[in-house]
């Protein structure tokens, strides 16, 4: 039901759009990217609404449909009906606006009003479209005037060398003194980047060199040392300076008897830059890089692949270790930290304990703790899951039986708990007759039941006889083709037969003695509950109320759901005037099209309506409350509660279907 409308008074953008050829002024980024938007709210009787509405305003490409490209919410202030506001200044606008968009709108928990409203362009605004039309080449030096670009109108990083031309900044276009080398980036100039002969002494100041290898200079003359094997010649008249080395050679390598070392550097082979004591670079033809070879001409080594570390015996990868970490044996992809496969049929894994201690196997831990272990007993061969070297936490014997907390005699599968565990559930499943089972598990049932009593009997006298858990499906299930498909049964007037904590879906009919809520005491929910009765009828009956403000006419349209109709009939109306009396009050227009008219009040009465109405959807029609109905002829003779008609209870409904199951669940 909407409950407000919007009159749009005017809607104008603030966005201005200014291209810029040349330079990037840092003025744009003040410019309000922002909409004023201006309006008149009134309810749907048509008054003017004075308060703070929170609306919901958003942009779209489409009149209708589509998602929004920007969302922004504020609390609006309306006075007398009108209010104007700025969209973005809550989210920034952040759209090229060269599309046509729409502004839809959304007041409180109303749905989005429609249809959508367009955005028109201010006058302005339609010169920023010349930008785009602006040809290559058409902005030159000589339409700029002199100094009208400086420096402090030019962004940082704003001109780059792909936006200058080659050959475009010459000397003569540089002043004197405009580049300093407070002004040029480290390394920014290399030897290729100059031209011949393009410095010469003239052009570098007298004290342009400060330091060489971190030598200082005060501005004085720097003295050049030649060290050994090193020369160097000046040439005044050239003006240069030459370093060469001499022929006094010395090997890096020291011979000392039959060792031959070095004691400092790294070695390299197949690469000219070693980052280790010894590094070997890529080799396009082979991954081995080490090989060692055995007597009858075997050779064994390891190689490196991308991302990979291989071991291999002459041309045959063995073992694999990732650069992640994962190592891989008969693989060269494993997806673990540990990958076996093998392609014959020897055992992947051979765990051989020929002593002490009394099992052998595999140790779990986390953090240095040791938490599982898996092995073989060294008395009996049986298979061992353990927590420590004394508890058997599960067990499978040679023969085949299964044991978690100990192994039973003849028993497949047996479940034992300590006599301190009181809190231990334990599970016990033993064969009987032909076609009866206590227990069973396969693909179909997790735990099936299946007897001439029962085929799943659960009994506590403390806690739950049978309880059930899931955490994707259903916990307990339970289906019966002409009976209960669940019974519960409470052996206390002030217990439950059933308890429920948490949402509870009925498809069917729900039938019951007595119905209520019962919540904690809104006034002391500590110490107290609060419980009503529900409301019955004999018929299917749906009760909607509200309260609605007549207007100058002293008449009012009250809207329904789009779906009253659809779901009701036989409609009930109430009327009840508030404040003052209303003696005239009555139903103009019954229910139409999902809604009814009240007149015969004056302007601004509020009246609080009551409407009812009889389901008719195709599940009531086929499903018809029956008022009254015969008890099955078994059930004649028995109550659903014999104790409120003086009656034993062994005369209740229950005793009647099933006396075994009451008898064993009362024994």
């Amino acid at each position: 039901m909407k409950r407000f409308k919007i009159t749009l008074i005017t809607a104008k953008t603030t966005l201005l759009l200014i291209l810029c050829l040349v330079i990037s002024s840092p003025a744009l980024s003040d410019i309000p990217k922002t909409i004023t938007y201006q309006g008149y709210l009134t309810d749907p009787q048509g008054t003017s609404v004075d308060d703070t509405i929170h609306i919901t305003f958003s942009l779209y490409s489409q009149l209708s449909g589509g998602a929004a490209l920007w969302t922004e919410s504020q609390d609006v202030t309306v006075v007398d009906g009108s209010f104007s506001i700025n969209l973005g200044s809550v989210n920034n606008i952040d759209l090229p606006f060269d599309v046509q968009y729409y502004l839809g709108i959304t007041v409180g928990m109303d749905n989005e009003m429609t249809p959508r409203q367009a955005l028109n362009s201010a006058g302005y605004a339609f010169r920023a479209k010349e930008a785009d039309s602006v040809k290559d080449n058409a902005v030159t030096s000589t339409v700029i005037a002199n100094d009208a670009v400086t420096t402090d109108k030019i962004s940082d990083d704003a001109i780059s060398e792909t936006k200058i031309a080659s050959g475009a900044v010459g000397a003569n276009a540089i002043a004197n003194g405009a580049v300093s080398s407070t002004q040029i980036g480290d390394n920014s100039i290399n030897t290729q980047d100059l031209s011949d002969n393009a410095v010469t002494v003239n052009k570098i100041s007298p004290n342009i060199i400060s330091s060489i290898d971190q030598v200082s200079n005060d501005g004085g003359d720097i003295d050049l040392i030649a060290g050994t094997n090193i020369s160097i010649q000046s040439d005044d008249i050239a003006d240069t300076i030459t370093i060469s080395a001499t022929n006094g050679e010395t090997s890096l390598w020291t011979e000392d008897g039959g060792n031959v070392y070095r004691s400092t550097g790294n070695v390299g082979i197949g690469t000219t830059n070693p980052q280790y004591r010894l590094s070997f670079g890529k080799d396009l033809f082979t991954l081995k890089k080490i090989a060692l070879w055995d007597d009858i001409n075997d050779f064994y080594g390891f190689g490196v692949d991308t991302g990979r570390l291989t071991f291999f015996t002459n041309d045959t990868e063995k073992m694999t270790i990732l650069g992640n970490g994962n190592i891989g044996i008969g693989t060269s992809s494993p997806d673990s930290k540990l990958t076996v496969e093998s392609t014959g049929g020897d055992a992947l894994i051979n765990i051989n304990q020929t002593g002490a201690p009394m099992w052998a196997g595999l140790r779990l831990a986390r953090s240095g703790t040791e938490r599982w272990f898996i092995g073989m007993s060294e008395v009996t061969n049986d298979l061992l899951f353990r927590r420590s070297s004394t508890s058997n936490d599960l067990v499978v014997t040679t023969s085949g039986d299964i044991g978690v907390g100990g192994v039973g005699s003849n028993k497949k599968f047996n479940v034992e708990t300590p006599q301190s565990a009181n809190d231990y559930i334990c599970i016990f499943g033993k064969h009987g007759a032909s076609g009866n089972y206590g227990l069973i598990g396969n693909s179909g049932y997790g735990v099936y039941g299946y007897g001439s009593l029962a085929g799943i009997y659960g009994q506590s006298d403390g806690n739950s006889g049978v309880s059930g858990h899931s955490n994707t499906g259903i916990g307990v299930f339970g289906a019966s083709s002409s009976s209960y498909g669940v019974y519960g049964q409470s052996l206390n007037p002030n217990a439950y037969a059933g308890y429920f904590n948490g949402n509870v879906l009925i498809t069917g009919q729900l039938t019951k003695g007595n119905g209520a809520f019962k919540i904690d005491h809104p006034l002391d929910p500590g110490n107290k509950y609060l419980s009503h009765s529900f409301v019955e009828s004999p018929e299917m009956m749906n009760v909607y109320n509200g309260n609605t403000v007549l207007n100058e006419n002293g008449e009012g349209w009250v809207e329904l759901p789009e779906w009253f109709e659809s779901l009701n009939k036989s409609f009930r109306y109430q009327l009840t005037p508030i404040g003052a009396p209303g003696p005239n009050l009555y139903i103009a227009e019954e229910i139409t099209e999902n809604q009814f008219k009240i007149a015969g009040g004056r302007l601004g009465m509020k009246v609080s309506w009551q409407v009812t109405g009889i389901r008719q959807d195709p599940y009531a029609k086929i499903h018809p409350i029956k008022v009254e109905e015969e008890k099955l002829p078994e059930d004649q003779g028995y109550y659903l509660h014999p104790e409120a008609y003086g009656q034993p209870k062994e005369k209740g409904i229950g005793w009647a279907e099933d006396p075994v199951m009451i008898k064993q669940t009362e024994g």
